[in-house]
């Protein structure tokens, strides 16, 4: 746990994004904020999809969303998220 709440404080002070990697088998705790399932979907005109679910939030409730990337933009369930300049 002291790894992870290192690696969590140095993200939380950095206007990067701090992912964290890891195996399902054989995980052990975390303090991470988030906990998240990214697994891939068939494509469809040939592009990219994913299925993400938020499966841990502090302060939260976990949910599910499909993604795509299109047109050089991230689309999650039919709304499209513009990359930043």
């Amino acid at each position: 746990m002291t790894a992870t709440r290192r690696l969590q404080l140095a993200a939380e002070g950095s206007p990067r994004i701090g992912l964290l990697l890891r195996n399902v088998a054989g995980c052990g705790p975390s303090s991470a904020v988030t906990r998240w399932r990214v697994g891939s979907l068939p494509d469809t005109a040939a592009r990219p999809r994913w299925q993400l679910d938020l499966l841990r939030c502090r302060a939260g409730r976990p949910a599910s969303w499909q993604a795509c990337w299109a047109a050089g933009r991230l689309e999650v369930d039919g709304a499209s998220l513009a990359r930043p300049a």
